[in-house]
């Protein structure tokens, strides 16, 4: 049983401790780490405190320690808390996580879009993971945490291993953990009010109408036009269950798409532009560079087939 879940949101000024944003660096990419074994995130050494503040731009990290007190700022905001625990930011969230000597567990950073995916084309109601931060602590019954070690264990030894079939075994794995992820936290939170319901639904009307015709139709007043809807409100649920504005979901669509060209075409990035709608080449690169943080030829090269 999960003893309580801390929901972190943004605080006044005078209740945080404020970041030197020039210090603030951006992880691109999924990845999946044994704490103990590696610098959080690649940044620093594990032995450091604080940790160097970092962000990762539409990916959701998720961090369980088995063992070890963990030192971790979220946004500004400094925590002490004893594992077992789990702490979840999403793309965004500027946080740092010491991994001293007695500190034990996985991390993993997952691409928002596969949490989107759960959302749209599972039902799964877990868009609430990218809005802000979450820590859970276990009780005496842990049964959850063990699935949820043995299936961060299971990605961090799939992930990078060069084995026969790997992007299908990380996939997989990928959508366990963040359903056992939804799980966790969500013993920790009362049930979702009228109003949340209705929010949802809006988004999930908004995201399949954006799934058809995200390629040719991007004006938002279409969109709420036929949802009947004020922008204010499609704003507000898509916020609520994406992280994202409205405009902003129908962009991360369009950048989805670009990658998955990018990977399993072997269309140019010009063709690949002008097939997303882009009236110049030169227009396509930067807004790709932008949501992907590469040029498209640069994120071919470096992403594998089948991821």
């Amino acid at each position: 049983m999960v003893l309580f879940v801390m929901i972190i949101e943004r605080k006044a000024a005078a209740d945080t401790m404020p970041l030197r944003t020039s210090r603030v660096r951006a992880v691109p990419g999924e990845q999946a780490f044994v704490l103990a074994r590696h610098a959080p995130d690649g940044l620093a050494d594990p032995a450091a405190f604080p940790a160097v503040p970092h962000v990762h731009p539409d990916m959701l990290q998720i961090i369980l320690a088995m063992s070890g007190d963990c030192h971790f700022t979220i946004d500004g905001e400094r925590h002490q808390i004893e594992a077992p625990c789990l702490i979840t930011v999403p793309g965004g969230g500027v946080h740092g996580f010491e991994v001293g000597p007695s500190v034990r567990g996985w991390a993993a950073t997952i691409a928002h879009h596969r949490v989107l995916d759960l959302v749209v084309n599972r039902g799964l109601d877990i868009g609430f993971l990218l809005r802000r931060a979450h820590i859970a602590r276990f009780g005496a019954e842990r049964t959850c945490l063990h699935d949820l070690a043995l299936l961060l264990r299971n990605l961090c030894r799939e992930a990078g291993g060069g084995r026969e079939g790997e992007a299908v075994c990380v996939e997989a794995l990928q959508r366990m953990v963040l359903v056992q992820v939804l799980r966790v936290i969500r013993q920790g939170h009362e049930p979702g009010s009228a109003k949340d319901d209705r929010d949802r639904e809006l988004f999930l009307a908004f995201r399949a109408m954006v799934e058809r015709q995200f390629l040719s139709e991007r004006r938002m007043a279409v969109y709420v036009d036929a949802l009947k809807c004020s922008h204010v409100r499609l704003n507000r649920a898509c916020l609520r269950f994406a992280g994202l504005s409205a405009k902003g979901v129908i962009l991360d669509r369009l950048a989805d798409e670009a990658r998955r060209q990018l990977v399993f075409t072997t269309a140019s990035a010009t063709q690949i532009g002008y097939s997303l709608g882009f009236a110049e080449p030169s227009y396509f690169v930067r807004f790709f560079r932008r949501h992907a943080g590469a040029t498209p030829g640069a994120f071919r090269k470096s992403s594998p087939a089948g991821m």
